[in-house]
């Protein structure tokens, strides 16, 4: 069975039974509910995409995605953060070039989407640039 075929039986909810069959005769689930098809739902009402659902040896495997956080978290200003949080990137990219995304997050207390969100702002202002890979790359500060 393929993943587009699966979908569509798991998204139709007349066929929801047939699945929920094959699960109770495989010992997955005790009784028949619609989970996979709430679980859907309530997906998509958070405006989320639609689950990846693909067959394994074992079984499915459910692949959920999610969105990247459109807004940066809000940065406590002490005093001793007298610098915005991109100065502060810029700040800590000039000690360690080599540095991560989750590194940086890491060292600033933020999320690793607030950084990226950051350190792309920043290349589209042509203050940064990234050299290499990403594994083995490093960041260039422009001055």
């Amino acid at each position: 069975m393929k993943q587009k075929d699966l979908m569509s039986i798991i998204l139709e909810g007349e066929n929801e039974r047939v699945v929920a069959e094959i699960f109770k005769e495989a010992f997955l689930i005790e009784r028949y509910e619609s989970g996979i098809k709430r679980a859907v739902k309530e997906l998509t009402d958070y405006q989320l995409p639609v689950p990846k659902i693909s067959e394994t040896a074992g079984g499915i495997e459910v692949e959920i995605f999610g969105t990247p956080q459109k807004t940066p978290q809000k940065i406590s200003e002490k005093p001793d953060n007298k610098y915005s949080l991109s100065e502060r990137i810029l700040n800590i990219l000039v000690e360690d070039s080599s540095l991560s995304q989750q590194e940086i997050a890491e060292k600033l207390g933020i999320s690793f989407n607030t950084v990226k969100e950051y350190l792309n702002k920043l290349k589209k202002e042509g203050r940064i640039q990234r050299v290499g890979s990403r594994r083995n790359g490093h960041w260039k500060v422009k001055p």
